[in-house]
């Protein structure tokens, strides 16, 4: 809740700090140490108290899974599909870019005891990391409020609005939900999915980083009865696209410069000092 709370940390894994509430302007921050976390919140200008601390469990972005969940009030039932990231925006700390369906039974029954352990009816959404070392899955976050990539779970037959709708309206019809199907639906972002590639653009050469691109997939915005949302957020990646080439030539013009100015200092002035 502290300075002083988070320099005491001790611990031989890295640390992850995500923001408690509202926008701190950065999804999370991943640091080696206590002391170097500090650092990076205060480059933020964020306090300890604004911030939620864990260990890092390490593994890529694919290691990251979700329960999308709906638990009924009407009956004594909660329905829970499990996905994983396959790419985030930032790799290591960042929003889904890449997103599969998968059959994780683990995650699943995670999802349910949480809500009925939190008293939640509704929506929600949770998140896990599985640890490689034990075969684990440790839990991250949960939200009160559908994932921003539902849509991969309509595209499965998850529907979450279909759900709601027969729990106020038709309970009779949540004694069977349709089966959820896996492993060939995936959701993508292009956007973002562009910003982790610009982060590691050795990804690019590999056919599997393209698979997702070639199969059924759920566009985060696009559709082709209302492209509104779909232009603005193309708009969004041209201008992002444009920022990235300025700052490029900005750094290629900077430098000639530094060489020529180097150039133009006298040999005396660019003789090291003597002591």
């Amino acid at each position: 809740t502290n300075w002083a709370g988070l320099k005491a940390i001790r611990t031989v894994k890295r640390l992850i700090a995500k923001p408690l509430a509202g926008r701190a302007g950065f999804k999370a921050v991943v640091a080696g140490s206590a002391d170097e976390l500090a650092s990076m919140l205060r480059a933020r200008n964020a306090l300890p108290s604004e911030v939620l601390v864990q260990e890092y469990i390490e593994g890529g972005d694919e290691q990251i899974y979700a329960g999308l969940a709906y638990r009924a009030k009407s009956v004594d039932r909660c329905f829970v599909m499990s996905a994983r990231k396959l790419r985030q925006s930032q790799p290591g700390a960042g929003v889904m870019a890449v997103g599969q369906a998968v059959d994780s039974p683990q995650v699943r029954e995670m999802t349910r005891r949480l809500a009925r352990a939190a008293g939640m009816h509704g929506v929600l959404c949770s998140e896990f990391k599985l640890d490689p070392s034990d075969g684990k899955h440790y839990f991250i976050e949960w939200n009160p409020r559908p994932a921003y990539f539902q849509s991969l779970g309509w595209k499965a037959g998850f529907d979450l609005a279909w759900l709601a709708w027969c729990d106020h309206v038709d309970p009779a019809h949540l004694e069977g939900p349709p089966p959820v199907e896996t492993s060939t639906h995936y959701w993508i972002n292009l956007g973002c999915d562009l910003m982790h590639l610009a982060r590691v653009p050795g990804l690019a050469g590999r056919p599997r980083t393209w698979l997702p691109y070639l199969s059924r997939a759920e566009w985060a915005v696009f559709a082709r009865d209302d492209l509104r949302p779909w232009l603005a957020a193309t708009s969004e990646l041209g201008a992002w696209i444009r920022a990235g080439f300025a700052r490029r030539a900005a750094a290629a013009r900077a430098v000639p410069r530094a060489a020529v100015a180097a150039a133009g200092r006298s040999a005396a002035e660019r003789r090291p000092a003597t002591r």
